[in-house]
């Protein structure tokens, strides 16, 4: 399997761990590299209203999310589980580039061809039906026009896929 890059900020025990405060509603953010970002702005905001918690993982593509989601899930039942899934999807890779995360759009085969990811995520989803009160579904976000492994037009291929699962 990918390894996909964490921030070692990420890696760290966050604020909230054991320190989850009884009777507050238990919220999961789980997803691609983009959810790292956001969890800890979201964690700041939600303090004292909400556990937040999240992987100390980058979850990367739905290939990773399906091997590892019970793992990530920790066995809990949670009111609310935020989600995202995609741009490590659309990143196109070649083990023999030396762009960051080997992505290589002109030489690289993409991380999850689009019937596969429909798939995923949709086996993704109904599973964390079951580990969830309520799901919250994050689209990904666009793609710049010189980023080095994915292409422009992907993300609202992949966005289309998933509003069709959501729905």
């Amino acid at each position: 399997m990918t390894e996909f890059y964490t921030p070692d900020k990420d890696k760290q025990p966050h604020a909230a761990d054991g320190a989850a405060r009884e009777g507050l509603p238990n919220v999961l953010i789980i997803g691609d590299s983009i959810s790292q970002g956001y969890t800890w702005p979201v964690r700041d905001l939600l303090a004292g209203q909400c556990n937040v918690d999240r992987p100390r993982a980058n979850c990367g593509d739905t290939r990773a999310g399906l091997e590892h989601l019970d793992a990530w899930l920790a066995g809990r039942h949670w009111d609310l589980i935020h989600f995202n899934w995609g741009l490590h999807d659309i990143a196109h890779r070649h083990p023999d580039s030396t762009v960051y995360g080997n992505r290589d759009k002109v030489n690289g085969d993409i991380a999850v061809p689009g019937d596969e990811y429909r798939g995923n995520l949709e086996l993704l989803v109904t599973r964390l039906e079951k580990a969830a009160d309520r799901l919250v579904w994050a689209s990904t976000t666009f793609v710049p026009p010189d980023e080095a492994g994915r292409f422009e037009g992907d993300e609202i291929r992949y966005n289309e896929m998933a509003v069709g699962i959501m729905a």
